[in-house]
């Protein structure tokens, strides 16, 4: 049900450093969560602050979800970038350190499987793409971040936030990838054709060698969650 691949990139490669992109993903009876958090680079601490991030949203999604679907988006919004901030915060404290060198993206899909419902939540540059039989949709776009990317530490980040409530009745896979993935993906404003014909046919094996091949400069990855009745390549 759960697919999920993260790389270094280049530029980290090239001075020694680490993968910044984090991955979640957690089940818990009907409900499942898959969370990317992508670490700002420029930041000391930015892997622990995606894993931060990352484990925040989905503990709070998979314990909560069902009752946060029933709130408006903003509210939403709010909701998830208090809880994270409040534990970066936490965490910054402990380390003796600045909150913000744990910045990060971070991006969540929860699917309520009893009443086939998705809840997306998109905070920064990573996208949401969601399959549905010959049909790839954008339902969360990336942040517009021509001057600069706003993230986990950024003030009053929940404006950023894109939330929302959507049906899965009709919905295959949906699939969270971050910038680092996603700008080898696409041309212009469109999905390249293979990269759609491998979204449409869960072929995510083929995805990943894909990226591997575009000499990425930086990390890339991507988790996609099936909720249709295809399963993943």
């Amino acid at each position: 049900m759960i697919y999920k691949t993260s790389h270094i990139g280049r530029y980290h490669k090239e001075i020694n450093g680490e993968n910044q992109d984090y991955i979640c993903a957690l089940q818990d009876g009907p409900n499942t969560v898959i969370s990317l958090a992508d670490g700002v680079s420029s930041c000391s601490r930015s892997k622990t602050g995606a894993e931060v991030a990352g484990n925040v949203v989905s503990k709070l999604l998979i314990r909560r979800g069902g009752s946060i679907m029933k709130y408006e988006s903003d509210e939403i919004a709010d909701i998830t970038t208090a809880h994270i901030l409040a534990e970066l915060k936490r965490r910054a404290r402990h380390d003796k350190s600045r909150v913000e060198e744990y910045s990060s993206t971070v991006a969540s899909v929860l699917y309520d499987r009893k009443h086939k419902r998705l809840l997306c939540i998109n905070l920064g540059d990573s996208i949401i793409i969601a399959t549905s039989g010959n049909d790839c949709r954008i339902i969360a776009i990336p942040f517009d971040s021509s001057e600069g990317c706003c993230v986990t530490t950024t003030r009053n980040s929940a404006l950023a936030v894109t939330a929302k409530v959507l049906s899965a009745d009709r919905i295959d896979s949906v699939i969270i990838c971050s910038d680092g993935a996603w700008r080898h993906m696409f041309k212009g404003s469109r999905l390249k054709q293979e990269v759609s014909e491998m979204l449409r046919g869960n072929a995510f094996d083929e995805l990943r060698d894909y990226l591997n091949e575009q000499d990425c400069s930086d990390d890339y990855s991507f988790v996609a969650m099936n909720i249709g009745t295809r399963r993943l390549a």
